[in-house]
């Protein structure tokens, strides 16, 4: 069921029966007026699961969990509807590259979306907190979840999993949670790449150039060329040596 939509000029102060603010309304207004097509807003009843954006040929579908109230759900909605924006700006996406079978094809998959869906969210949230969001409710739950993980050792599909899921919310930790993390890991096979992947700077990515530049340094760093490719705007990068060629294009 359609609960609430959006067209271009036509604006409103509730999502999906919740009132909104007025900086929230002005911030999805910009993203509404430039948009090419029409947002729906669907309530989503997933258990654990906060929102997700689903695009089709003429229209963004945007679906939103009322578990959450005030400030978070509204931090919530406006991180979807900046995903929106990603799209209309043609900000850079991970591809994945073809593997021998189906199991391993699965895998690599699963890497290409957590790798996207990460990096892109970077600049989300660096663009909430810019705005004067805060994002401390989703942080906190994403680190009890990883501290209460073991991380034993592993393959190779599932040791690249785990560093994306460590790095996704590192910068933004407090220097006690930090240190928390990193303990929590210490002495494990993590803890050398993670210590080189944590030099990526990703409370500098707020563009489509930054968030390409940052996909192939965190691919060069975990060593996933083999299994990922970088599609943005006219580039194709396969390769580190292709990216170093053309990094000095991308930082414009």
């Amino acid at each position: 069921m359609i609960f609430n939509f959006h067209y271009r000029g036509m604006y409103k102060m509730n999502i999906l029966g919740r009132k909104i603010s007025t900086n929230t309304k002005r911030l999805a207004e910009e993203i509404v007026d430039m948009s090419s097509k029409k947002i729906n807003y669907y309530e989503l009843t997933t258990k654990g699961k906060y929102g997700y954006v689903e695009h089709s040929s003429n229209c963004y579908n945007v679906y939103l969990s009322k578990q959450l109230d005030g400030e978070d759900f509204e931090t919530n909605y406006l991180h979807e509807m900046r995903h929106i924006y990603q799209k209309e700006k043609g900000y850079p996406n991970v591809n994945s590259k073809s593997v021998f079978n189906e199991d391993e094809q699965n895998k690599v998959n699963d890497i290409r979306d957590r790798l996207d869906s990460h990096i892109l969210d970077f600049d989300v949230n660096n663009w909430l907190l810019n705005n004067g969001y805060s994002i401390d409710c989703f942080l906190q739950k994403s680190l009890e979840t990883i501290l209460n993980s073991e991380f034993p050792e592993t393959s190779y599909y599932n040791h690249a999993f785990i560093q994306i899921q460590l790095y996704s919310i590192y910068p933004y930790l407090t220097e006690l949670d930090k240190i928390k993390l990193k303990s929590h890991i210490e002495g494990t096979e993590y803890i050398e790449v993670f210590n080189k992947l944590i030099k990526v700077n990703a409370l500098e990515l707020i563009s489509s150039n930054s968030c390409a530049i940052a996909m192939c340094e965190i691919i060069d760093v975990l060593g996933l060329w083999n299994i990922s490719k970088i599609k943005y705007r006219n580039n194709k990068i396969r390769t580190s040596n292709e990216y170093k060629t053309k990094k000095n294009e991308l930082i414009k």
